[in-house]
């Protein structure tokens, strides 16, 4: 009836605003870390940080990301201390997990259960088995 029609039509547009915002945040997150740091893309961080929370089905904390995606990369102890500015004090490379964690999270691949919690979601599994 009419309510139900008046749901719809909501149900439509907050699912258009929720595309469009997605499609915003991941715009504003492309990032360029200074390429004196050597670090991986934000694509192939993200790409391997889909494929750790695949691969364990317990939650991982933020902190352990940090490390085995380093591991990963095999990145020397001087790019995962190195910071973007001086004015920063978290590592750059922190600071770049951190951005594609935000960008699985705004396409529906991951969530966070708890603070500095992460999981994939049926989304994240299936993008990433067609990888």
């Amino acid at each position: 009836t009419a309510t139900r029609r008046s749901a719809d039509r909501l149900v439509a547009v907050l699912s258009c605003w929720r595309r469009r915002h997605v499609e915003v945040i991941i715009h504003d997150m492309n990032v360029a870390t200074p390429d004196k740091l050597k670090l991986p893309d934000l694509s192939k961080v993200e790409a391997e940080l889909l494929k750790l929370l695949v691969v364990n089905l317990r939650p991982l904390s933020t902190i352990e990301i940090y490390h085995r995606l380093a591991d990963a990369f095999a990145l020397t102890a001087s790019q995962r201390v190195a910071r973007r500015e001086v004015t920063r004090l978290d590592p750059a490379w922190n600071w770049l997990v951190r951005r594609a964690m935000q960008r699985l999270e705004a396409e529906g691949c991951a969530y966070r259960p708890d603070r500095a919690m992460w999981v994939a979601t049926e989304k994240g599994r299936s993008r990433q088995h067609f990888r």
